[in-house]
């Protein structure tokens, strides 16, 4: 492992314009990032105290395209010499940023890029509320550029039913789940849990991790005002019977990943959480349908899915081996 302060500005503690607000440092987890991403750095450097780029045993090492992504704030590379998977990566840099007192952490996939403002419009929110005290992740709108469609976020309605909400207003509150990506973490709650499972690898990474906070009673935030342009996969439109679908395109070894940890978190979760396990159902069979009546290479992912549920039947986690 390696660390590296590619570059050396002085770490301000508070951003021009934020004067009392809390430090905020941004974790990014990379993993062979195209040649763009050293813009989106550049992007989520303007509105933090610090980055750190978590690298996942890239090929070639990609520190060198941060010369390229000068921004206002210090970023450290910190480099892991293979891929250990998302949920390990998160808590090396979240380490870090609880060694450099954050009060707050953003974390962004290499594929995201936060719009301008972003960060502000998150911390600004958390003041208004009149519950800031219990919110512990504060997420921004999404915006998949290949899907016309708002985002919507789960919440409980009755222990199985649930409302698919847009955000309306200043705020969604009362969240179930956000993804990792643009979400804004309070330091003290990545302890308190225990950091992300590094088992699962990968997938379910981030809503295992929102699970485990609600049954603390630790609560999710969606600001709507705040924006993150941020890809799912390799979406594009396609119609049958009238209707648009947009799937994912993932590959067969991210399908194997889906499946395990859904079995995983079945396991973990359902009987705790009833209305997420009844949404996770309707949301796993869409996607299969999505993907059976869509996409390519149909018999290799559901062979790879296949053996990825009895994989998480019989608990077998972590990465899987090279030779599969």
């Amino acid at each position: 492992m390696r660390t590296q302060v590619v570059q050396r500005t002085r770490p301000a503690t508070r951003r021009a314009g934020t004067k009392g607000r809390p430090r905020v440092c941004a974790v990014i987890v990379t993993h062979n990032p195209d040649i763009h991403w050293p813009v989106r750095v550049r992007a989520a450097s303007a509105q933090v105290a610090a980055v750190v780029v978590v690298d996942n045993g890239s090929k070639p090492v990609p520190s060198k395209k941060l010369e390229r992504a000068w921004g206002q704030a210090p970023i450290v590379f910190l480099s892991n010499q293979d891929n250990v998977g998302i949920g390990a990566a998160m808590n090396r840099g979240f380490r870090w940023a609880a060694r450099n007192q954050f009060e707050w952490i953003l974390t962004l996939d290499q594929d995201s890029l936060p719009a301008p403002g972003m960060v502000r419009r998150l911390i600004e929110a958390i003041e208004r509320h009149p519950a800031r005290d219990e919110i512990g992740l504060v997420a921004p709108m999404a915006r998949d550029p290949e899907v016309p469609h708002e985002a919507r976020f789960l919440r409980p309605w009755g222990p199985l039913a649930f409302h698919y909400s847009r955000c309306r207003g200043v705020w969604l509150d009362d969240v179930t789940f956000v993804n990792s990506s643009g979400c804004l973490h309070r330091a003290w709650v990545h302890r308190v849990l225990g950091g992300f499972r590094e088992e699962l690898f990968l997938d379910y990474v981030d809503i295992d991790y929102c699970l485990r906070a609600r049954r603390r009673g630790i609560q999710i935030l969606v600001v709507c005002g705040a924006e993150l342009r941020h890809r799912v996969g390799r979406r594009r439109e396609r119609t049958l019977w009238k209707g648009r679908h947009y799937p994912t395109f993932h590959d067969p070894v991210r399908w194997y990943y889906m499946s395990r940890n859904r079995v995983q978190m079945w396991l973990g979760h359902a009987w705790r959480t009833p209305h997420w396990a009844v949404y996770d159902a309707l949301a796993g069979v869409n996607s299969a349908f999505r993907m059976l009546a869509f996409e390519d290479r149909r018999r290799e992912k559901i062979r790879m899915s296949l053996r990825g549920v009895w994989d998480g039947i019989r608990g077998r986690l972590g990465a899987l081996p090279r030779q599969s």
